[in-house]
């Protein structure tokens, strides 16, 4: 059966999602949510068919619905975590999980007490530049390394 998904936050990522989402065959994306009537105009001739909402509300009380992904400003993090966590939904929440580890620690208890899967997004865990870096320090072939330094030029709103 697949994963019925709603993905909060129509912003930089939220589009990605959505499509990434929908290409996989175990997942439907069932919700795009975003608070701005602008941005979800704007992703309409893209995404016609997919039902749309300002409210997150509108994706909580579907019963297809098991799974919200959280692509909004980190600010808006743990309380949207917190409302799909407490509704009985798996969440996925684009890093930072939040902006303080008390709401972190939240999360994860509430995810606990109800048996849900709680994940953060870490883009640099599949970037194939990290894992080539990875590889050879794992290989030893660069020797003692002493140091090592990457930067990141497209880091995009923090």
């Amino acid at each position: 059966m697949a994963v019925g998904i709603a993905v909060v936050g129509a912003g930089q990522w939220g589009p990605h999602l959505v499509r990434n989402f929908s290409d996989l065959p175990d997942c439907r994306v069932l919700w795009l949510i975003d608070p701005d009537p602008a941005r979800r105009e704007a992703l309409r001739p893209r995404f016609h068919e997919l039902p749309m909402s300002d409210d997150i509300e509108s994706a909580l009380t579907d019963p297809e619905v098991t799974a919200v992904v959280i692509a909004t400003p980190t600010v808006t993090h743990h309380g949207l975590a917190r409302r799909a966590l407490r509704a009985g939904k798996h969440v996925l929440v684009e890093k930072p999980i939040t902006d303080s580890l008390a709401g972190a620690l939240e999360l994860c208890e509430l995810a606990d007490a109800g048996g849900l899967t709680l994940m953060v997004g870490h883009v640099f865990l599949f970037n194939p530049a990290v894992r080539a870096a990875k590889g050879l320090l794992e290989s030893g072939e660069l020797g003692t390394v002493h140091y090592i330094s990457m930067r990141r030029t497209n880091l995009g709103p923090v």
